[in-house]
């Protein structure tokens, strides 16, 4: 992520500082890092968060305990941003029915009405209430992804397959005591990857390996998380992490162009838009340059809606949802005395509250008026009852799923015996 991220979504996007430890045995010697970090920065611009620094052996061991320090010779500091993906996606998506948009989730595509390569229209079905509708648009956007493809080799015969898919693993562990982000590589085959604090916990990951595979059963194998876990270990002194450390696993696909680089990890991550009939698609690209894709793709699309008036983009300068909130700390020590005298919920409420939904906070304090179960928190956790009732009723969550993976961290930050407690709590929950 960038500065204009860090901007835009003060609450779900943090400066975040990664350390790469330098050893005499390392593949780049410092000064070929240190010259691919002023490159960084300078590609950055006024992008960047903060610019780079070299450390010395003792800065390394003072800012991580637990390197460990065999042939360690010193590192490098730089800063990145960390995010949380499912909510900066549903604020987009709030933020878009606020512009106009109409959405829909669980709305699936039934029927494409098409002449050669035009679509006249596209029929859906809402999964839940069985209603169908039909679609008329002068043109059409294919962002499904890793499904690219497969969506457009079903609707044009005369299709080219544009991507490359490469799983990417994470681990979820107990943290491990460790503030800053570490980039590190694997000694297995000298694959870069990471360490990070993740909301009290520690996120190891990810993998790089091409996939082929279905693409509605992607999973973390033994070999993916034993991979990850031996990486780590060799980097952390005092540190043996096992299979029964891990709290949760998760993987994904990326969509990549395809290239004919022998490694997945070595395919470019930039994005292109092509053209059939009058529909776009657009494929690979990251969650670091999404602003950028948006633009690009409706450049393309008012070219073929042939849009009379210059465009101008609003998404560089444009807040999410709850973003509008400026620093964030700031924010949160000037609301916190309101929050409290009126809804009567503590400070670390009130703050959890502002971390999670930015400005529109309130929102959910609002509905504790309604129900005094609404206070009560879920599970073990920092989260209100109350959240669900929002999510269900603001935030188009249809199931537990939706709430526990894609508009909370839930499912991925608890034990499996934690999480079937919290699974029975919601599901006993009766009101609207």
């Amino acid at each position: 992520m960038c500065s204009s991220d860090l901007k835009n979504s003060p609450h779900l996007v943090r400066s975040l500082p990664f350390i790469i430890p330098i050893y005499r045995t390392s593949r780049r010697p410092k000064w070929q890092i240190k010259i691919g970090l002023t490159a960084y920065d300078f590609l950055s611009g006024s992008r960047k968060i903060r610019p780079h620094r070299m450390l010395d052996k003792e800065e390394v061991i003072a800012a991580i305990p637990q390197i460990n320090r065999d042939q360690l010779m010193g590192g490098a500091l730089y800063y990145d941003a960390q995010m949380d993906d499912a909510r900066l996606v549903i604020e987009n998506i709030l933020d878009a029915e606020k512009m106009g948009a109409h959405v829909y989730n669980y709305a699936g595509v039934t029927h494409v009405q098409a002449r050669g390569s035009h679509i006249d229209y596209i029929e859906a079905s809402d999964q839940f209430s069985g209603e169908t509708f039909k679609i008329h648009a002068d043109c059409y956007i294919n962002t499904t992804g890793p499904w690219s493809d497969e969506w457009c080799l079903a609707h044009f015969t005369d299709h080219s397959p544009q991507l490359r898919l490469s799983k990417g693993v994470h681990i979820i562990v107990p943290f491990l005591g460790i503030k800053d982000a570490l980039l590190l590589t694997s000694g297995d085959d000298g694959r870069v990857f990471f360490v990070i604090p993740w909301f009290g916990l520690s996120l190891i990951g990810t993998t790089d390996t091409d996939y082929s595979g279905s693409l509605d059963e992607v999973s973390v194998t033994e070999e993916d998380a034993s991979y990850l876990l031996r990486a780590a270990n060799r980097h952390l002194s005092g540190i043996s992490l096992t299979s029964s450390d891990i709290i949760h696993r998760f993987a994904g696909l990326r969509p990549l162009i395809r290239e004919n680089a022998k490694h997945a990890s070595k395919v470019s991550r930039e994005h292109t838009v092509t053209k059939k009939g009058n529909m776009l698609s657009l494929c690979g690209g990251k969650y670091t340059t999404f602003r950028k894709m948006s633009e690009d793709i409706t450049r393309y699309a008012c070219d073929i809606i042939q849009w009379k008036e210059p465009f101008t983009s609003l998404s560089k300068e444009r807040p999410v949802w709850g973003g509008n909130i400026g620093d964030i700390d700031t924010y949160i020590k000037t609301h916190l005395p309101h929050a409290i005298s009126t809804y009567g919920v503590s400070s670390s409420t009130v703050s959890h509250l502002i971390n999670y939904y930015g400005s529109q906070y309130t929102n959910v304090l609002s509905l504790l008026s309604e129900n005094p179960a609404f206070s009560e928190s879920i599970g073990n956790t920092s989260h209100l009852i109350a959240e669900f009732v929002y999510a269900k009723r603001f935030e188009k969550a249809k199931t537990l799923d939706d709430f526990l993976r894609r508009r909370t961290r839930i499912a991925l930050s608890q034990t499996r015996e934690a999480l079937s407690l919290i699974v029975s709590q919601l599901d006993q929950l009766t009101f609207a």
